[in-house]
């Protein structure tokens, strides 16, 4: 098999902050003959999925038995939705709703055991603002954290929603896991990721498409609703020939998903990393791949690092609308950026017009969680309550103030 995900999470799982640099392997790994999965453990955990951009002119204008309807592939999980059934969160597959705000006490406090203080946090007016249930966390972003504690802090201090890393369930049950995290107030929001279909080997084909199967198994057995997909680039093909294969891939995930209650959403990711993460680079190759494959629990993954600089963004956006805009991820582009893939910034640190495309993506009806997908070792490498307090006191007035 070439390169496994493990390569950029280690063996371990832990993110690798060697990182890589457009048009090269990364850090050595074996990226460049065109990316993998994991076998051992994590599957297909872990890739860090970030990507630079640049301002342009025009801005912003296991196999188990085969499952019925499909020969070779897994049964679907006991106990696990079918199409159009509730997802384990409540809800139908389709855009979550964008959760309330009535005004839930922020918790406050010192110390590790007592979480970040919230107690003062003002929003975008000046006001109090002690409310964060809109909010979701990615595990990613307080990776030094076990999920236990990353559970216990996000729902102390009131925060709505957790993605999951699959790097964050090692040795660990998904299923039990979902309980831990529902029974704390959380909501599963998605699990991250799935993708890397493309090959030059058909025999890495099938067994990327075995893998993305045994990730929708986690996900249902989660109770997450959505699997993001990283849809991965083979350098040793061309690109149109690196995007059939996804949409060929997804075309073959999509029913088994369907069936599991699962969605699936294609990331796409910026164009510096078209040489192995990703062939889909815009809004608009991710729009395509979902007609393409014209299912309905396929849809797109809008992450501001990856499309800020696109042109078309607001065109597209549109073009997508709320019902095939599944997840939506926020952070910020930090000036200078000295590492491609872990210096991402809190809101507020960079660029990147938060509030602008906040207010775009929300115009066309889009309602669900605001998740906050930071890879950085310089946060990493900070007191992770400080950390988590700093991303509270700055959403709402970085993003929608």
């Amino acid at each position: 098999m070439r390169s496994s995900m493990s390569s950029w999470w280690g063996a371990s799982g832990a993110l690798d902050s060697g990182g890589g640099v457009a048009g090269a392997s990364d850090g050595g790994s074996g990226l460049s003959g065109g990316g993998g999965l994991a076998t051992a453990g994590l599957g297909v955990a872990g890739a860090g999925d970030s990507g630079s951009g640049a301002s342009g002119a025009g801005g912003l204008a296991p196999e188990g038995a085969a499952a019925p309807g499909g020969p070779g592939e897994p049964a679907a999980p006991s106990g696990s939705a079918g199409p159009g059934a509730p997802d384990g969160n409540g809800g139908a597959l389709g855009t979550p709703g964008r959760p309330g705000r009535p005004g839930a006490p922020g918790a406050s406090g010192a110390g590790a055991d007592a979480g970040p203080d919230v107690s003062h946090t003002e929003g975008a007016g000046g006001g109090r603002r002690d409310d964060y249930r809109g909010l979701c966390i990615h595990t990613v972003t307080t990776k030094p954290w076990p999920i236990e504690t990353a559970i216990e802090r996000y729902a102390r201090a009131g925060i709505g929603g957790i993605t999951v890393w699959r790097d964050a369930l090692t040795e660990r049950s998904a299923e039990a896991t979902g309980r831990r995290i529902r029974d704390a107030g959380l909501e599963v929001v998605s699990l991250c990721r799935g993708g890397f279909f493309p090959s030059v080997d058909r025999d890495e084909r099938e067994r990327a498409l075995e893998e993305n199967r045994a990730a929708v198994q986690e996900a249902a057995a989660l109770g997450a609703p959505l699997v993001v997909l990283v849809c991965g680039a083979d350098p040793r093909q061309p690109l149109a020939q690196s995007r059939k294969q996804i949409v060929e891939g997804i075309e073959a995930l999509a029913p088994f998903a369907a069936r599991c209650g699962v969605k699936l959403g294609i990331e796409p990711l910026h164009p510096m990393y078209a040489d192995t993460r990703s062939a889909i680079v815009t809004l608009r190759q991710a729009r395509e791949a979902c007609e393409a494959v014209a299912a309905a629990n396929v849809g797109v993954v809008v992450d501001v690092y990856h499309i800020w600089w696109d042109p078309d963004l607001e065109l597209e956006l549109g073009k997508l609308g709320a019902d095939r805009i599944f997840a939506y991820h926020i952070c910020d582009w930090r000036v200078p950026t000295e590492h491609m893939l872990t210096d991402r910034g809190i809101m507020g640190e960079g660029c990147i017009p938060l509030r602008q495309i906040d207010r775009r993506i929300r115009r066309v009806g889009f309602a669900g969680f605001e998740e906050v997908e930071i890879f950085s070792t310089r946060l990493w490498n900070q007191d992770q309550d400080e950390v988590l307090g700093r991303i509270l006191a700055a959403w709402e007035p970085a993003v929608a103030g």
